[in-house]
């Protein structure tokens, strides 16, 4: 079942990658056979490309119910503060700011753009629209799961305590209910269907950030 899981989440990812090549190659393409210069269309693929896989990730994470995610963002957890403090303490937020800003750039010299007020504006540009994408996809969903480490808490929960503190096993982290968006108790029947049955680490992937308290 975990194999099969994982075959299924790495067909998906590949599947992602595709269709940012073929998105790439598809521009990088039409520039060459419209002006015919192979350095602007190896640049146009570069920068389409990445900016594709980055685009196709987002949206893929924020494909949930719309009246759902207004009721989120109005919970406590994902206020708009903590949500950015939640973007700024992600590692992989950084890596894909610097690294898309050094492939764009550098794309755009190889295209024959030196002028380094421009490329400045473009690393500029690019920033901004890695904040906004990187803002949405911090959103936390109700999950029944250690926020941590991924663990399933699914059994340790009190349906009648709304205060319940849960600990991790696995890794001793602590989460309220709150943290967990598993109130109001709503959300407890949804997060245990998001999360899947069973007690125990399964193939489910751990949610990027740390929760700020």
């Amino acid at each position: 079942m975990r194999q099969a899981s994982q075959s299924s989440l790495a067909f998906g990812r590949s599947l992602r990658t595709f269709v940012s090549v073929v998105i790439g190659i598809t521009a990088g393409g039409g520039l060459y056979l419209w002006q015919g210069n192979p350095h602007l269309a190896i640049a146009a693929f570069v920068i389409v490309a990445h900016a594709a896989t980055v685009i196709v990730h987002c949206h893929r994470a924020a494909l949930h119910d719309v009246h759902l995610r207004r009721e989120l963002v109005d919970m406590q957890i994902n206020a708009g503060f903590r949500r950015f403090l939640r973007l700024i303490a992600d590692p992989y937020f950084w890596w894909s700011l610097f690294f898309g800003i050094a492939t764009i750039d550098i794309a755009c010299w190889f295209a024959g753009l030196h002028d380094p007020l421009k490329l400045g504006l473009i690393a500029v540009a690019w920033g901004i629209i890695s904040v906004m994408l990187g803002y949405d996809v911090t959103l936390l969903y109700p999950t029944t799961r250690c926020r941590g480490c991924g663990y399933q808490l699914i059994g340790l929960l009190d349906e009648t305590d709304p205060r319940q503190s849960l600990t991790c096993p696995e890794c001793g982290r602590t989460w309220s209910k709150a943290q967990l968006c598993l109130v109001p108790p709503g959300y407890r029947k949804q997060a245990a269907t998001a999360s899947g049955g069973g007690n125990g680490k399964d193939e489910a992937r751990p949610e990027p950030g740390k929760v700020a308290a």
